[in-house]
């Protein structure tokens, strides 16, 4: 995998993390960040990386730097109670 995927680019005032290499006014798709991620965890030898555990650690993230905030970690998911 490249670098270049990580790059921000920008097109027409939209910033994309993850540009498509091949179409530049696209992101890449869902599957091939899935698929970066699962050889990200194969070389770091973690074979639970995926796309869930970005969401998992950002939100958890969020959670302590903004002092336990559960109703802004449940709001930033989508979620619609802290039950």
């Amino acid at each position: 995998m490249t670098l270049l995927l990580f790059k921000v680019s920008t097109l027409r005032g939209i910033v994309r993390l993850f540009p498509s290499t091949t179409h530049h006014d696209r992101h890449i798709t869902e599957k091939q960040f899935y698929k970066i991620m699962h050889k990200t965890g194969d070389l770091l030898g973690i074979d639970y990386l995926g796309t869930h555990t970005m969401r998992k650690t950002g939100a958890y993230r969020v959670y302590v730097q903004t002092n336990y905030n559960i109703g802004l970690v449940l709001q930033l998911l989508n979620h619609s109670s802290k039950q």
